[in-house]
């Protein structure tokens, strides 16, 4: 079996799709994740997958507020998200949200990680 992938990413001027194993994955940074427009103009282009890199803060509203953006995007098109988010200090944060996960197409979470740095989720797309 491979061993774990690590992609490079930086802004762009607009939604991208990459294929990887012949997967696509659209492609979101910190707040485009947030932004439902973003997820559906990456949608048009054709994608089996959303992967989202972000920071959530640690306020009380964070986890839901988190939770929601990517159960909202999995639900509106049909696909998977799967969601890297800090975890601990990061920064200028002092903590973090956490809870990186997957969550199914339809919006159901799959997977998702704890609060601490170095919390793991694993999870295999079909």
């Amino acid at each position: 079996m491979p061993g774990p992938l690590t992609v490079a990413v930086a802004p762009g001027e607009k939604p991208a799709v990459m294929v990887l194993d012949g997967w696509r994955l659209g492609l979101a940074i910190c707040f485009d994740a947030a932004t439902p427009q973003h997820a559906a103009d990456t949608a048009a282009l054709g994608m089996d997958a959303y992967v989202a890199s972000t920071l959530y803060g640690a306020s009380p509203d964070s986890p839901a507020r988190r939770d929601g953006h990517m159960r909202d995007r999995a639900a509106a098109h049909g696909i998977w998200v799967v969601l890297s988010t800090a975890a601990g200090p990061s920064g200028e944060f002092a903590e973090t949200s956490g809870g990186s996960g997957v969550w199914a197409p339809g919006g159901n979470l799959h997977v998702q990680a704890g609060t601490r740095a170095g919390d793991v989720a694993v999870a295999t797309l079909t």
